[in-house]
């Protein structure tokens, strides 16, 4: 479900990144590969996600967020995306993929 229609009237800062950030990811969770519905992007199951974490980077930039499910965020956890998946050949495989589109 949506958010309350009158956020979209005066969108918070974090509702706008999210929005460019699915757009930029071609609507997939680049760690999943899930598609991304636009009535799903404000439910609270996809979140902003640092690549490299903040607390090691201290990058808070554009360049260094991604959109994701919430649920792979968590298992990724404060780990850079080659700490977190390279273990599993095909799937970091199929994540450097969808990156480079």
């Amino acid at each position: 479900m949506l958010k309350n229609e009158l956020d979209f009237v005066d969108p918070s800062g974090d509702d706008v990144l999210k929005y460019r950030l699915w757009q930029e990811s071609g609507n997939l969770c680049l760690y999943t590969g899930k598609r991304i519905a636009l009535n799903e992007l404000f439910t609270g199951e996809y979140e902003i996600e640092h690549i490299i974490p903040y607390k090691r980077s201290l990058d808070n930039s554009f360049f260094n967020k991604t959109i994701c499910q919430r649920a792979e965020n968590v298992k990724k956890g404060d780990k850079t995306p080659f700490e977190a998946y390279s273990g599993n050949e095909q799937k970091y495989s199929e994540i450097l993929r969808r990156v480079r589109k």
